[in-house]
């Protein structure tokens, strides 16, 4: 068991998410914010704060947004500013990150379920832990509450632990799971959620659970990664 967690962790801290790629992803930030006009740096310009943009680049320091829409918006000085559609704009990630952003895009990363409630046969709890990726998109219009609201897809490696013959210890075996979820996010932190998957092992492989529906509940603990 301790084994199986230690790989687990080792899996883990090599996966990758999206939480510093906001390519694709809607913004929309709490306050003012400076711009500049990506291909015209000596052009400075004022975002409003609340104005939705589309991030379409970045590099190490920089996020590249344009409007999402196709009409001109007032800058923060509306009778001298003006932010254009077909222009893409320049803003620091630093002051993104204080500038309490709103965002909504595709999410993806890795999935950790350490425990299992299945609803089938004995309805046991099992603690086979399932790593895998998942995929899914991230809702942000509780913001203002701190609330992200996330729906996923995952599919991945899973260690096992089939009952052996009568007296015999159990094996662990590397299968496959699948399955949908929703997590909720609080303050950036604090997940609370649930998934529905499946387990799949080899046919040669007798396991009462095989390709049954099984349930996990998220408290506290952060399923995603």
């Amino acid at each position: 068991m301790v084994t199986a967690c230690y790989c687990m962790q080792a899996s883990i801290a090599q996966a990758q998410n999206d939480q510093e790629n906001y390519y694709g992803d809607h913004i929309r930030l709490s306050v003012n914010i400076p711009a500049t006009e990506r291909d015209n740096p000596s052009e400075n310009h004022c975002i409003r704060g609340h104005t939705k943009l589309i991030v379409i680049g970045q590099n190490e320091t920089h996020f590249f947004v344009k409007l999402k829409g196709d009409i001109d918006v007032p800058g923060c000085d509306v009778s001298t500013d003006t932010i254009h559609p077909n222009i893409a704009y320049a803003i620091t990630k630093e002051k993104v990150g204080k500038s309490g952003p709103a965002r909504t895009g595709v999410t993806y990363g890795a999935l950790v379920i350490p425990f299992k409630w299945q609803t089938s046969g004995n309805k046991d709890f099992t603690g086979s832990a399932s790593v895998g990726g998942y995929a899914g998109y991230r809702f942000e219009f509780l913001r203002a509450l701190g609330i992200t609201a996330t729906p996923i897809a995952f599919a991945g490696a899973s260690n096992i632990s089939v009952p052996g013959a009568t007296g015999a210890n159990p094996q662990n075996v590397m299968g496959f799971s699948y399955g949908l979820g929703m997590i909720a996010t609080f303050k950036g932190a604090f997940q609370l959620g649930g998934v529905i998957g499946w387990d799949r092992v080899g046919a040669n492989t007798t396991y009462q659970y095989n390709n049954k529906p099984w349930i996990a509940l998220e408290i506290g603990y952060a399923f995603l990664q």
